[in-house]
């Protein structure tokens, strides 16, 4: 089992255009449902990431610094081109017309790249490095379940969309991942350092918190809304004592943070395992002198 930390996300380059709204001006006048673009500190200087849409909430609204006054502004989100880069899974950024998503990252401090959400068929990353390709992989996400040949001619494709990690060298400063998404979405593309936690035990419990909404009338009459849902994971790790110590930083490194957490040992491949999210708490029992115990249980974000 390993957790995936944060890479600072560093965006190059993407065919995803931002046209959703002209970018804020302090000299400007905005009229309530006015949107504009902020990707840009208040004095338009130091970029800020992920660019955001924000909406005025006021008349005559002028020289207010949407992120800095939420009284006047309504938060409406990242731009298309940052979904998949705002820290929640159910935002998908979408592909243009050509439905080809295909972005460039800075990877200098990276050696594994996770994708949550996709709706795609097929994916590609490269790893390059002063212009030169490093490494390679493609991923046809098309999942074959066919159970019968009525099944295989008959039923609708199904696709890979929850989870996708892609493990590869480490190149240093300078390099660039290239990913190209031949669909219409993608909820999640991270970057980060893969780091080794411990053997997960055979015992993991997998649910979800589900936000769907049930109401119940004076009649006993039930109304369902289906609403989102976040994947939870709770598992025990069995870990070396001597490393009882270092497991505990990397954990209290991470509090409070979006991560990717990999359940699977190197035998298995279970997306269900595969979770974006934030740790909710971890207990750990020094058991002997040679291996302990760590229960952890993660809370994946919607």
């Amino acid at each position: 089992m390993r957790i995936i930390s944060p890479s600072k996300i560093i965006l190059l380059s993407s065919n995803i255009a931002e046209t959703e709204a002209a970018e804020w001006s302090a000299s400007a006048t905005y009229a309530t449902g006015n949107q504009v673009m902020v990707s840009r500190s208040a004095d338009g200087v130091q970029e800020v990431t992920p660019h955001k849409i924000y909406q005025s909430l006021a008349d005559a609204n002028t020289g207010k610094y949407p992120p800095d006054n939420l009284m006047q502004w309504m938060d409406m989100g990242a731009t298309n081109r940052w979904r998949m880069f705002d820290g929640f899974a159910n935002t998908q950024t979408v592909a243009a017309a050509d439905k080809l998503i295909s972005v460039q990252m800075d990877a200098s401090r990276s050696d594994t790249a996770a994708f949550f959400n996709l709706t795609a068929q097929q994916l590609s990353l490269k790893i390059m490095l002063a212009g030169v390709m490093k490494w390679q992989q493609t991923v046809n996400l098309i999942l074959n379940q066919s159970a019968s040949w009525s099944d295989y001619f008959y039923n609708p494709l199904q696709y890979q969309s929850r989870a996708v990690i892609l493990t590869f060298q480490a190149w240093g400063m300078g390099a660039v991942a290239q990913t190209d998404i031949s669909g219409t979405g993608c909820g999640v593309l991270y970057l980060g350092k893969g780091i080794y936690l411990g053997d997960a035990l055979y015992t993991p419990k997998i649910t979800i918190l589900d936000y769907s909404k049930k109401d119940t009338d004076t009649f006993g009459r039930t109304y369902l809304k289906q609403g989102d849902y976040a994947a939870r994971v709770e598992a025990d790790l069995l870990i070396p004592t001597p490393s009882v110590n270092s497991v505990f930083e990397i954990l209290a490194k991470v509090r409070g943070q979006a991560a990717v957490w990999d359940f699977n040992n190197d035998t298995t491949d279970n997306d269900s395992l595969k979770v974006y999210g934030f740790f909710r708490d971890f207990d750990i029992v020094m058991q002997n002198s040679a291996y302990s115990k760590c229960s952890l249980r993660v809370e994946g974000l919607i």
